[in-house]
């Protein structure tokens, strides 16, 4: 037992050290992901945290104080409240990042943790368990995706096909309440992969009917004799989806559904499954080369590695040409079962070269399906379906040879070696320190008798003119940097209205200032300067929303960089203005008068 618990280890954490080793070899310094959704995600935890820790906070459950006055903002991404408890428990003895870093590293290990408890369910060799836990948890397809962390918590997927197994073997209420538990706490922890795996079960539910024999007999039976129990499980789990998603709901009927042209760009092509990451990689230089005529590359980069190719195609060979006489009829059912729904899901999700796609039909019949915009990322679930059926029928392949122990220990070395070398890529990550001070400098201004705050980040053509000649990149206006004579931060659009959400989280006021999966309308987006006059204007337009903690609002801030030695003056008889300056911004804070009112609450 102790010796098995080493390898366990020994694998565990060898495969968290090369996934994560620019975190861990900085002490923590570095953390994983970009200032983008990374920081995104960091930022609703902080949220939440702000919820159970803070009885001041101006932010409510689905709806965090940015976009102001919009609520249910929470519902334009992933909400993550199931495994925010975790990042909760490191959140109270540090800071946001590193309470985010400690969150990446543990779910790494409940990843892993939880394939090879599953795997160890089926009774497979604990080696080739350690081996599907490193395939899962510590991926090249998932290492380039962890700037989208969102997409990192999946330990519940694996253990919860292996209870839908155990149901369909013998029905029970306890398994039925953990399988229905398993997923909604998926769902809880992404949206998308939660929604991946419920596909993925009614999927491998409608296979196993054909495979199992007198399934339908038994679930008949189960149905019929605990038809109570089944209802009233079913009513409290769907329940709990309709708390869920009710706030998405209410914004899908807001800003619209995604186009299926939006979703056909992000569908996976054939090379999209052979595509390497681009980073540190053993394959990046044959076959990341595939990324030049891929929509978003970096969404299509779900190479599994040749080694699941090549046991994948061998366990295929193995049923097709009826030599698994070795496979015992239960462990032939499952690895039929988990071959079927992951060739199913290849089959359905791909997008052949004549512009066709099975997925057309997924999204218009599929509850949910439309919102699911990257449909690339279902490749995390066919990777754990072929995994539990390779590793099923590979173990009972060297369980019935019998091949000398030295000889088969060197194949689960070599196996574990040649894994572990094709798997390893280095991923995106920033300095603890990147945004921390124009954070605190930003914080610092609005913790001066602010209500509401925005943050202009200036277009390109309102930069002084000698920087304007220096700057590269004008066409975009999220990718221009900042950080030339006369620009004191390096920003990007996107980064800004984070630092602007991550500023107001911190000092507790609402901002008007947004970033997340889409833009409510009349929202600041890309391609909107709101200067003093408008934004003003906007203000009075705009009625209270009386699901916001502030009933009317007396004084505004608003934020821009400091590129000149005096602020711009602006008159207005409705408002009265004073200028506060730090080191690199100026914030003009509008206090309206007394004897005025917001007429759009009049």
């Amino acid at each position: 037992m102790m010796f098995r618990a080493g390898i366990y280890a020994l694998i565990a954490m060898t495969g968290l050290f090369l996934f994560l080793k620019e975190t861990l070899v900085s002490g923590l310094q570095n953390i994983p992901g970009d200032l983008g959704d990374a920081w995104l995600v960091n930022y609703f935890f902080e949220h939440s945290w702000q919820l159970i820790s803070n009885p001041q906070y101006v932010g409510s459950l689905f709806s965090p104080a940015f976009f102001y006055p919009q609520v249910d903002m929470l519902a334009l991404s992933e909400n993550m409240f199931g495994t925010a408890p975790i990042y909760w428990l490191f959140r109270g003895f540090n800071q946001p990042a590193t309470a985010f870093a400690l969150w990446v590293i543990a779910i790494c290990l409940l990843n892993f943790s939880a394939m090879v408890w599953t795997l160890r369910q089926w009774r497979i060799h604990p080696v080739l368990a350690s081996f599907g836990g490193l395939l899962m948890a510590y991926s090249a397809q998932r290492a380039v995706r962890i700037g989208h962390a969102q997409l990192l918590p999946q330990f519940f997927t694996p253990i919860a096909l292996w209870y839908l197994w155990q149901f369909f073997q013998k029905p029970t209420k306890r398994r039925f309440i953990i399988l229905l538990s398993l997923s909604y706490w998926q769902i809880l922890s992404g949206v998308y992969l939660g929604w991946f795996l419920l596909f993925g079960i009614g999927l491998s539910s409608l296979i196993s009917l054909v495979i199992i024999p007198k399934l339908h007999t038994k679930l008949w039976q189960f149905g019929r004799q605990k038809w109570r129990f089944t209802i009233a499980t079913m009513l409290i789990w769907a329940a709990g989806l309709v708390w869920l998603f009710t706030p998405y709901v209410k914004i899908k009927a807001i800003i619209g559904d995604r186009s299926y042209r939006e979703v056909e760009s992000m569908l996976p092509r054939l090379t999209s499954w052979v595509m390497a990451p681009p980073w540190e990689n053993i394959w990046s230089p044959l076959f990341h080369k595939f990324s030049a005529d891929l929509p978003m590359a970096h969404e299509h980069t779900i190479f599994l590695g040749t080694v699941l190719y090549v046991l994948t195609a061998w366990t295929a060979y193995v049923l097709i040409a009826k030599r698994s006489t070795w496979l015992s009829a239960d462990r032939r059912q499952i690895v039929l079962i988990c071959l079927s729904s992951a060739s199913i899901l290849f089959v359905l999700a791909l997008y052949w070269p004549n512009g066709m796609s099975a997925w057309w039909f997924v999204y218009q019949v599929v509850p949910g399906a439309s919102a699911i915009r990257v449909v690339t990322r279902i490749a995390s679930l066919i990777n754990i379906y072929l995994l539990i059926a390779g590793l099923i029928t590979l173990d009972s392949c060297l369980a019935a040879r019998k091949l000398p122990a030295a000889f088969k220990a060197m194949f689960l070395a070599l196996l574990l070696i040649l894994g572990t070398i094709e798997q390893s890529t280095s991923f995106q990550h920033r300095h603890i320190t990147t945004p921390q001070r124009a954070q605190r400098e930003i914080t610092q201004l609005l913790r001066q008798d602010c209500q509401l705050a925005y943050y202009q980040f200036l277009p390109f053509t309102d930069l002084p003119p000698k920087t304007q000649t220096q700057i590269t990149d004008q066409s975009s206006p999220v990718a221009f940097p900042r950080q030339y004579p006369g620009i004191p931060l390096t920003l990007r659009w996107s980064v800004a209205q984070l630092l602007m959400m991550w500023a107001g989280i911190s000092a507790n006021v609402p901002v008007v200032n947004g970033y997340s999966g889409s833009f409510p309308p009349g929202s600041p987006n890309f391609y909107t300067h709101w200067d003093v006059p408008k934004i003003l204007q906007w203000l009075d337009n705009t009625p209270v929303n009386p699901k916001q903690p502030i009933a009317q609002i007396h004084t505004f801030c608003y934020i821009t960089e400091r590129l000149h030695n005096t602020p711009p003056s602006f008159t207005n008889n409705d408002w009265t203005t004073t200028s506060v300056q730090s080191e690199n911004y100026v914030m003009q804070v509008f206090r309206r008068n007394s004897h005025r009112t917001n007429p759009a609450n009049s």
